[in-house]
């Protein structure tokens, strides 16, 4: 019985801990939405500095807004690398284990059960004593671990992205309202 007792109690770690996944990757999908609305602000503004210009021409650009176009161009490059940093969150880490040294096949790890045909699943999860699904449930703890470490890793690197992105898209919008006031 102490056995079933300690499976249910790693079960429920496991949970647990499956748990930061979905908060670290609900946290990359909530700075999408904010990448996206900042973007539609970034085209509205991109759209009245080209407004302004009766003839928009890169031969007709004053050096202020041929600077203003390089930071665009900047800005842009920042929020690629935002939704990159945000798509290595959520992307799906289907590995395993980082330290595969054995022959580790698992029954409760969704991609080890996909590589198996049916019965072979059955018959090896009917197999399994309680020592050994209690080895497996640690297994797939330690590397669940791993894999949130990692999420949050890169969820971090987002915020480096999300903050360079923004002061120059600030720095864009003061660039081209000096642009409307006809200071130079």
């Amino acid at each position: 019985m102490e056995s079933n007792r300690k499976i249910e109690f790693y079960f429920n770690v496991l949970s647990r801990i499956d748990n930061n996944i979905l908060i670290a990757d609900g946290k990359a999908l909530s700075s999408l939405q904010h990448l996206f609305a900042i973007i539609t602000m970034f085209t509205s503004a991109i759209g009245i500095f080209l407004i302004q210009k009766d003839n928009f021409s890169i031969n007709n650009l004053t050096g202020m807004q041929l600077f203003i176009v390089l930071m665009i161009i900047l800005n842009i490059f920042l929020f690629i690398n935002w939704y990159l940093a945000c798509m290595k969150v959520i992307q799906p880490n289907t590995s395993n284990t980082k330290e595969r040294s054995d022959d580790y096949v698992s029954v409760i790890f969704f991609n080890s059960i996909n590589a198996m045909k049916l019965n072979e699943y059955v018959n090896k999860s009917k197999s399994l004593s309680k020592e050994d699904e209690l080895d497996d449930l640690l297994k797939q703890i330690h590397i669940v671990s791993k894999i949130i470490d990692d999420k949050y890793k890169n969820f971090k690197k987002v915020q480096k992205w999300v903050l360079s992105s923004v002061v120059i898209f600030l720095f864009i919008i003061l660039l081209m309202l000096s642009q409307f006031t006809g200071a130079n």
